[in-house]
């Protein structure tokens, strides 16, 4: 479907893109402006694409399809996130991968919630512009955690390293968990 979607648009933008050269002249793109040159005028024009940011975080907008670092973070309170998912309510597996990569390890929202509860912030990563496949964008800290576990098959413990990457929506009463594995 979203294969469907992008070709359908591919084809709209070459319709509008033709119309605009019929009407106005040729295009000369240049430092990320377009130029429409005509015989008897010049047109300046911009195009401007639009997004949907969903996080708290927005003092800086995203420029390509994620994963664009953001300088000085984290951008998030810990502490202010392990309070927003203590209660059980405010998490949300907010990308089809973090579903799944939840699925896989067996676990459900209460394994996440617990695996952010026992963050530090000596296990901050980084941050950085997340879309979640649908051209919605958050601004997400990332951490790491090393939790020591047993593991049967291997009859010993072993230290099991997961990350988690996450954002608190605009309102500040959801934490969107964009990504959680090993």
């Amino acid at each position: 479907m979203v294969a469907a979607n992008r070709e359908l648009i591919h084809r709209m933008e070459a319709k509008v893109k033709a119309t605009i050269d019929r009407v106005w002249g040729k295009s000369v793109e240049n430092d990320g402006w377009t130029y429409r040159v005509n015989p008897t005028a010049a047109s300046k024009i911009t195009i401007m694409v639009t997004f949907t940011i969903v996080s708290e975080y927005s003092l800086t907008s995203p420029t390509r399809k994620g994963g664009e670092k953001i300088a000085s973070g984290p951008l998030y309170d810990l502490e202010r996130v392990k309070g927003i998912v203590k209660n059980g309510t405010g998490l949300q597996l907010w990308t089809r991968d973090c579903v799944r990569d939840v699925a896989e390890l067996g676990w459900d929202h209460g394994d996440v919630i617990n695996l952010i509860l026992r963050l530090r912030t000596a296990d901050y990563i980084d941050s950085e512009w997340c879309e979640n496949g649908r051209g919605a964008f958050a601004a997400c800290d990332a951490y790491s955690v090393g939790i020591l576990e047993r593991i049967e098959t291997a009859n010993k413990n072993m230290r099991i390293e997961y990350f988690v990457k996450f954002a608190i929506n605009k309102l500040g009463t959801m934490v969107l968990t964009v990504s959680c594995h090993t």
